[in-house]
């Protein structure tokens, strides 16, 4: 099973995930930036998949912009299907 599958990663495949390194990756979950969970009575740490895309945001501020009036549009209701017929 590839990493882009699985729901739950280790701060290594995290790391891959997401290009940055494993300190990196500990840093955002000490940091509280990052959720991640432990196995009771074990050391390995798993990260959500959802957790690791919940970091990213967009790279311009007008990205954000953009981005909102895609999903404003798509969740506004079709004005030509409206008309009486």
């Amino acid at each position: 099973m590839d990493v882009e599958s699985r729901e739950l990663l280790t701060v290594e495949q995290a790391a891959q995930y997401l290009q940055v390194s494993q300190s990196s990756i500990r840093s955002y979950i000490r940091q509280g930036r990052l959720q991640a969970f432990r196995i009771a009575g074990k050391r390995k740490v798993l990260i959500p998949r959802a957790a690791l895309l919940a970091l990213l945001e967009p790279a311009r501020p007008e990205d954000v912009e953009a981005a909102h009036q895609r999903t404003a549009a798509i969740e506004a209701p079709d004005e030509k299907n409206d008309s009486h017929a």
